[in-house]
């Protein structure tokens, strides 16, 4: 907080060695991590497309369970 950076965005990403990546997706009392090949991910497609309808869906089954 005293740094003074934005607060956490929808999901963070972290780039790993030998070309992989951690994607993090903190969801209230959950968090949601994955590890993906950036050798074989489109990281446009991953960013634009598949987080965001990743992280609908799971906002939607956590609003259905409750």
């Amino acid at each position: 907080k005293q740094s003074g950076f934005p607060v956490l965005g929808r999901f963070c990403l972290f780039d790993l060695a030998e070309g992989k990546m951690v994607v993090l997706i903190p969801m209230g009392n959950y968090i949601w991590g994955m590890l993906v090949d950036g050798k074989q991910a489109q990281l446009g497609l991953l960013l634009n497309v598949a987080l965001p309808q990743a992280i609908d869906a799971f906002e939607d089954a956590i609003a259905s369970s409750k």
